[in-house]
């Protein structure tokens, strides 16, 4: 957080003037709270106090209880074989379950083998095969990249056990100018724990395969081999998100126009709250404006 304190409005992090069309700029808590002292929307002691809340929080604990898992690997084999002076057969079985870094994120793994031959008469030779590959694969849980992309201090629940908002969009421009109340859905926030419980996404592949052939010992020396072959190879995906997650309820919301409101309250332009943060700024940065959606 230090860097993000000295960096604020030199060599790293932009200002965000406050507008609707810059709603998309999602930042840290941090950051908001340094752009909306710089906006004036914020008293000097109040962004001070939001800096040293953040300063003592981590999120480590959090992330290790509700987003990783311990990772695990199980695998089961069995194999049968039998023969006797004119028959062998092969059998073979494999089952593994996999358990990733990460909760609600693994796959099942089935693995089916089968070989025959048979000495049918002097002449002739018969020989099958058959293989089965299924795998059911879960990818419900976070990346290592949306872990990468909290911040430290970004809490996953507050102490009361609410869900936090992650930051997906400038949040004060939101609360400001945005009718939330007009739009499907009112609640604009994000967390990955919630999104996790509310989706279910699957792929499952079968692959499967059949083979044999006769092999006739016409003359010594010479013998006819016939040979047939014959496999699938399926891939199934399915995604499943319920309107609790971000996910749904943005894209029905982006997807969203609604007509301008003359009623609305906060039709004026805004107004900095504190005198004091002006004076900090200078005369050359104009308060945001509102916009009609």
């Amino acid at each position: 957080m230090d860097y993000e304190t000295r960096s604020f409005n030199k060599w790293s992090a932009r200002t965000n003037p406050g507008t609707i069309t810059n709603v998309g700029m999602a930042w840290s808590s941090a950051t908001i709270a340094l752009n909306e002292h710089f906006l004036g929307y914020m008293t000097t002691a109040e962004k001070d106090a939001v800096l040293a809340q953040l300063a003592q929080q981590s999120n480590k604990g959090q992330i290790r209880d509700l987003l990783l898992a311990n990772p695990n690997t199980q695998q089961y084999n069995l194999s049968l074989s039998g023969s006797n002076g004119r028959m062998s057969n092969m059998l073979s079985f494999l089952f593994e379950d996999n358990q990733s870094n990460f909760k609600e994120t693994g796959y099942q793994k089935y693995l089916l083998n089968f070989r025959t031959t048979a000495n049918i008469a002097r002449w002739l030779d018969f020989n099958f095969g058959g293989m089965m590959h299924y795998n059911k694969a879960e990818n419900s849980g976070v990346t290592l990249g949306d872990i990468q992309g909290l911040s430290p201090y970004e809490m996953l629940k507050n102490p009361d056990g609410t869900l936090t908002n992650i930051q997906q969009y400038y949040t004060p421009i939101i609360t400001r100018l945005v009718p939330t109340a007009r739009f499907p859905y009112s609640d604009w926030t994000y967390n990955p724990v919630q999104e996790i419980a509310n989706r279910d996404l699957r792929s499952t592949q079968l692959n499967a395969r059949i083979m044999g052939g006769l092999t006739l010992k016409l003359i010594k020396g010479l013998t006819l081999d016939s040979k047939f072959q014959y496999e699938i190879f399926n891939t199934f995906n399915r995604n499943l998100y319920n309107d609790r997650t971000f996910y749904v309820r943005n894209t029905v919301n982006v997807a969203t126009s609604t007509e301008p409101d003359d009623r609305r309250a906060d039709a004026e332009p805004a107004q900095r709250r504190y005198p004091d943060a002006e004076q900090e700024q200078g005369a050359g940065i104009q308060p945001p404006q509102l916009h009609q959606l």
